[in-house]
């Protein structure tokens, strides 16, 4: 090989994304999150899915802002409270250049205190080890 295969931060977000939606089914929700003013009008700080597939279910969840924010976690109206496995790809600068080997995983774990996830400021974030939970759609 006469270079190194690298990957830029769209493959990295792209490999994130597919690994929580690919076969997989959206389940309903609802989210409360303040919203941030742009040019061509206003959008969500922070905006996350749950997927579930083959009994396990997956969060996705984006944090725009440049502060961590505390992310709650309800399912069928319960707040959850046990322990979750918490993966981030966090940027420093939204223009920063992110370029990673082909082979290093984007995702890094994040320590959070149980039942209680911290989104890292500017990051996009896979939570999962989420308790099964009703297929509600």
């Amino acid at each position: 090989m006469l270079y190194p295969l690298r990957k830029t931060a769209y493959a990295c977000v792209y490999e994130v994304v597919r690994d929580v939606f690919e076969n997989g089914t959206m389940l309903q929700g609802t989210m409360s999150t303040p919203q941030l003013e742009t040019p061509e009008g206003s959008i969500n700080a922070v905006s996350a899915r749950a997927v579930t597939r083959n009994r396990e279910t997956a969060v996705l969840a984006v944090n725009l802002t440049d502060r961590p924010c505390r992310f709650i976690l309800k399912l069928d109206g319960k707040i959850h409270d046990q322990s979750l496995v918490h993966e981030a790809m966090v940027f420093g600068d939204p223009a920063e250049v992110v370029v990673l080997g082909f082979d290093d995983a984007p995702l890094k774990p994040v320590q959070n205190e149980r039942g209680m996830v911290t989104l890292p400021p500017l990051s996009v974030n896979r939570i999962s080890g989420v308790e099964q939970i009703s297929q509600k759609r």
